[in-house]
């Protein structure tokens, strides 16, 4: 009875060694965010990735800009990227999604901002704003 105990007692170590040395899921995971998220506050880990997705209509002259991001946790990851509705075949005027990916970098909390306007004009259209807990 005793060595069945021990090899049990062995086999429920191993499996809780192995559970918490080699499950590495994070409770946080990418997200992708819409003007539905406006204004909401995000939880995310380190390294995920936040995508944000806005309409937008460069040929009215206006574009997404990124106005700030608050603190040094969080970045933009490259330059963001405009992809027309396929349902316009190409035709002049029509609209589509502007893309923004930002990826974190060390814990922290802040803001992140984007403001819609034309090049020429000061006043912006339109604005998005996130709030995000990096853990």
């Amino acid at each position: 009875m005793r060595k069945i105990l021990s090899k049990l007692f062995f086999l429920l170590l191993v499996s809780l060694f192995s559970y918490s040395c080699g499950n590495n899921d994070s409770e946080y995971s990418d997200l992708l965010l819409t003007s539905d998220n406006n204004g909401q506050t995000v939880e995310i880990g380190i390294d995920n990735e936040i995508t944000i997705e806005l309409e937008s209509n460069p040929s009215t002259g206006y574009h997404w800009v990124h106005s700030n991001t608050d603190g040094n946790f969080i970045y933009q990851d490259g330059d963001s990227i405009f992809t027309e509705d396929p349902e316009c075949n190409g035709l002049d005027g029509c609209g589509g999604v502007e893309t923004f990916t930002f990826r974190s970098n060390q814990t922290g909390s802040g803001a992140i901002g984007l403001i819609y306007l034309r090049s020429s004009e000061e006043e912006p259209a339109d604005y998005f704003t996130i709030y995000v807990n990096v853990h």
